[in-house]
């Protein structure tokens, strides 16, 4: 009897038997974490945990030993990730960048129009948490309901907030998302009801490559990603598996194409192969 057990971004995570870097044998983690939490501080070390391909441990799922699966919450996911993000700048701008590259849209109006641009960030209802806390941290935007009733919208449209955004995250883009990003910066650098806010034109910076050692995978993986934990009854030992998967669409072929560099370099840091799902 097979039992999977699949935890969205945002949720608590279960007690996880890891292998230890100093012994052979498995250990038990003491203490659940929030997923957010993990990703926010050290987004390497938690994902590499499930990452590494399919990690499978048995010595201690001896029949009668039960894993304690902790109910999927977000209580007090505010206060933790707000301590998380708020602590360093320069993560919560690799965070951002990740989100938008994963769940983000960059509008960009022509300069003629007196629409003003749009940056939008899809997030599940069950994240509501995060969003506001998002809100809080950065003191600008505001949050929207979503045509589909299982998610809302973080927007962000005035101006000081556009402008701050762009530099939180100049520099830290990955993906083709680079080439809207850079689009948005001209728009401002040319416009007169942005431009009087930023002194000196923003510099259009290239992509970075220092994306999988920051924040921004842990970013990228909330909107692209899910953790496994599979449990197998056999007749003497129970075997644990824990997954973590990230995919892309291929509805797009040229996007998607796109996106291979940087799915080949999270495949290579996890040690992991990149397969294509039909």
């Amino acid at each position: 009897m097979n039992n999977l057990f699949l935890f969205k971004k945002g949720a608590l995570l279960p007690d996880f038997i890891i292998k230890s870097s100093t012994s052979s044998q498995c250990q038990v983690r003491a203490k659940a974490r929030i997923f957010g939490k993990c990703l926010a501080q050290q987004p390497s070390a938690s994902l590499r945990l499930a990452a590494v391909k399919t990690w499978s441990y048995l010595p201690l799922l001896r029949k009668g030993v039960t894993l304690n699966i902790r109910k999927i919450t977000t209580t007090g996911l505010p206060t933790l990730l707000g301590a998380a993000l708020a602590g360093e700048k320069s993560q919560l701008g690799y965070y951002l960048a990740g989100l938008l590259e994963s769940d983000g849209t960059l509008i960009v109006p022509n300069l003629i129009s007196k629409t003003t641009p749009k940056i939008s960030i899809v997030f599940n209802r069950k994240e509501f948490p995060l969003a506001i806390q998002l809100k809080s941290i950065l003191g600008y935007g505001s949050i929207q309901k979503d045509k589909s009733e299982f998610a809302i919208n973080f927007v962000i449209r005035n101006k000081s907030g556009i402008i701050d955004l762009l530099n939180l995250v100049n520099g830290k883009i990955r993906t083709p998302k680079i080439s809207q990003l850079h689009k948005l910066i001209d728009w401002v650098n040319e416009n007169p009801r942005h431009n009087s806010l930023i002194g000196e034109s923003l510099v259009k910076l290239p992509l970075d490559t220092c994306f999988l050692n920051t924040n921004g995978l842990s970013g990228f993986s909330k909107g692209d990603s899910s953790f496994q934990l599979r449990i197998t009854e056999g007749l003497q030992y129970n075997h644990l598996s824990t997954t973590y998967f990230i995919s892309q669409s291929r509805l797009n072929s040229e996007l998607f194409e796109s996106y291979k560099d940087i799915m080949e370099s999270i495949a290579h840091l996890f040690l992991a192969k990149l397969g294509v799902v039909y």
